[in-house]
């Protein structure tokens, strides 16, 4: 699946760099084995970077809101991600416990963080704890769930 994205203003690109400075920015969205074209300053460029940093195992699924959502929060949140791999932090808790079958997700996801998040779909569209799932990328041997939000149900 291939989900088109809007390009992001230059002002928040900006603010972008900032926070990936601040997720470990080391890694390249280029490197490794992508299964979507990834680009430095795309929708997912923030997550991929922070997955980077946390050296998860191959096969390993982690859940991940696109950089949209990241920017949308309010600027103390951005701050606490911007931190000392804030948002690395909060990916490593959005690790999925166990393996799961990505093309039929089921009812619910299971977190490393004893969270249980709810899946539906309606009218084809897949959401994770109320988060449209966009788009699924395996990077480095980690299956990215790609979400447009959250997750706040």
């Amino acid at each position: 699946m291939r989900i088109t994205t809007k390009p992001i203003p230059v002002r928040l690109l900006g603010l972008l760099l900032v926070l990936c400075a601040g997720c470990g920015a080391g890694g390249s969205a280029e490197s490794g084995e992508l299964s979507a074209n990834v680009e430095v300053g795309s929708e997912m460029s923030m997550a991929l970077s922070a997955i980077d940093q946390l050296n998860l195992p191959e096969g390993t699924v982690v859940l991940a809101p696109t950089n949209s959502a990241v920017l949308a929060l309010d600027a103390d949140a951005l701050a606490r991600i911007g931190a000392e791999n804030g948002l690395g932090r909060m990916l490593g808790d959005w690790q999925v416990a166990g393996p799961i079958d990505v093309d039929d997700l089921g009812t619910s996801i299971n977190t490393v963080s004893g969270q249980m998040l709810p899946v539906s779909t309606v009218d084809g569209q897949t959401a994770v704890a109320g988060a449209p799932l966009v788009e699924v990328v395996e990077h480095n041997g980690v299956t990215v769930l790609v979400l447009d939000g959250w997750g706040t149900k």
